[in-house]
């Protein structure tokens, strides 16, 4: 039995959730292989998880707040060093703890703050356990993603993979496979064949499992000079939820519905005949799995700051980042003398691949094995 730890994170937004459900679902569809899922910075005091991990949705919830995530995302990139040291330190104990427990025969840490940080704890105990990345990020990756010492580096974009070799990755390291969804994202032959409507009745506005992005101006535009019946996804955002619920359910509570943090994004999107979002990755690549229109209003300053023109550029979306400009966006969008609708749904189709997560999982597999180990639980050279 081959025995894979994967290492994610559950607290700094939802997409490294879906990319490790995407895989962890397709190696448990294989035999011969076990898996354990842990949140890295579970592995570190609670003090220093939520400064390096809760906080982020405080920061990303707030719009004014913004500025501290960019200057923290341009720190770490100016100097990698500092939060691979950080992280090396905060999570050791515990890390080696887990090693002796699960004795894994590989690892793949599907967030970059456990990369070097885990290779250098590995190396000074002479644990030889290989470790590979999972790349969250469509083209701006950062940059401790690239440790040279990982065995395989997943990247989830040609733009990724080229960007990787820009910035020295070996090419005998990186793998470009395409981007891995959970299955159930995948429309069903009826649903593709299913008819769009002439206006999309049913609007479906998100901005990830934290709410960001620029929800009240959008709202507020969609619902005065459309007829549509929206549906808002607030995420963990509470304070937005709030705010919606006073400013536009007194008036147009019939129209609209305002969510919380949801289980069931999946018949969320279904139910839509259009969806606006931020530039989120994961939930972005899910939309065009499912084969729905999809609007891209902002991205998040830093490794989101270039998705949208990513997603645009493969047509699988079309940006409006003014939200007054969205009604007339949507009418251009679905007038059936514009074939930009039919364009989308076919590029769509085309750029998604059901197998992708799938592939990834068998490339895993085969590039761990049982190895010979210390008393301490390290692997050592046979």
């Amino acid at each position: 039995m081959k025995k894979l730890l994967i290492l994610t994170s559950m607290r700094t937004g939802g997409g490294h959730v879906s990319l490790t459900e995407a895989i962890d679902e397709a190696l448990k569809g294989m035999e011969g292989v076990q898996t354990r899922v842990v949140d890295g910075f579970d592995l570190m005091s609670s003090a220093m998880r939520w400064l390096l991990a809760d906080s982020y949705g405080l920061i990303t919830r707030r719009s004014w707040l913004l500025w501290l995530w960019r200057l923290g995302y341009r720190t770490v990139e100016a100097h990698p060093g500092i939060s691979v040291r950080v992280f090396e330190t905060v999570c050791r104990r515990r890390f080696l703890a887990l090693m002796a427990s699960f004795q894994p025969d590989g690892i793949l840490a599907v967030n970059p703050c456990f990369c070097s940080s885990v290779l250098n704890i590995m190396e000074k105990k002479g644990n030889r356990v290989p470790l590979m990345c999972l790349q969250a990020d469509l083209i701006d990756i950062p940059s401790t993603w690239f440790d040279k010492r990982t065995a395989l580096n997943f990247a989830l974009t040609q733009e990724a993979y080229d960007y990787s070799l820009r910035k020295g990755m070996s090419p005998k390291r990186m793998v470009m496979m395409g981007f891995p969804v959970r299955k159930r994202f995948y429309a069903s032959e009826q649903e593709r064949a299913k008819p769009l409507p002439r206006y999309p009745r049913r609007i479906l506005l998100m901005g990830g499992a934290e709410g960001a992005g620029n929800f009240v101006g959008a709202a507020h535009a969609l619902l005065a000079a459309t007829e549509c019946q929206l549906t808002i996804v607030c995420g963990r955002n509470k304070k937005l939820k709030t705010h919606l619920e006073k400013t536009l359910l007194p008036h147009d509570g019939a129209r609209a519905r305002v969510l919380g943090f949801v289980s069931n994004m999946r018949e969320e999107m279904a139910q839509a005949d259009l969806i606006v979002m931020r530039g989120s990755p994961n939930s972005a690549m899910e939309a065009a799995a499912m084969n729905k229109p999809l609007i891209i209003t902002d991205s998040l300053p830093g490794q989101e700051a270039d998705n949208p023109k990513v997603l645009a550029k493969h047509g699988l979306c079309i940006l409006q980042p003014d939200p007054d400009a969205l009604p007339e966006t949507i009418r251009t969008l679905f007038d059936p003398s514009n074939p930009t609708l039919k364009r989308m749904r076919e590029a769509q189709r085309a750029y998604m691949d059901p197998a992708c997560a799938s592939r990834i999982a068998q490339r895993i597999a085969d590039s761990i094995g049982r190895q010979p180990r210390d008393r301490s639980g390290a692997a050592v050279r046979s």
